[in-house]
């Protein structure tokens, strides 16, 4: 026959084996709890957050096309404005200057005149 002491420390020693037991299998209980609890709210919050996100990079696909939209406009508004662009002389076909060798050339009006033609041409687009 056994030993009583052996007996009674075995029985000590299975029983605080079990209770180690249930204690961890309540923890793994809580954290599967837990981790379905945050399955479920990251799953909504990917539904919630989903929607306004492709919502957010739609805006700016469009925001980025309409300001490459814009540049083309402002490079074509240029590109016309540099064709009309009608050259202009330093010094007017009657120099200020005597004293100074200034190239006149004849065949353009004074900046004074295209000045004047300039504020007429815009009044008439204003129009």
């Amino acid at each position: 026959m056994a030993n009583p002491e052996e007996e009674w420390f075995s029985i000590d020693l299975e029983s605080k084996l079990n209770r180690k037991i249930d204690a961890l299998q309540q923890v793994v209980q809580q954290q599967t709890t837990l981790i379905q609890s945050m399955s479920a709210e990251i799953k909504q919050m990917k539904q919630h957050v989903g929607s306004p996100c492709s919502h957010l990079s739609s805006q700016n696909d469009r925001t980025h096309q309409l300001l490459e939209e814009l540049k083309v406009i402002k490079q074509r508004e240029l590109n016309m404005m540099l064709r009309e662009k009608i050259p202009v002389p330093f010094f007017s076909t009657k120099s200020s200057f005597p004293h100074q060798n200034a190239v006149s050339v004849p065949s353009l009006p004074s900046p004074l005149f295209l000045a004047q033609q300039n504020r007429t041409h815009i009044k008439h687009l204003n129009l």
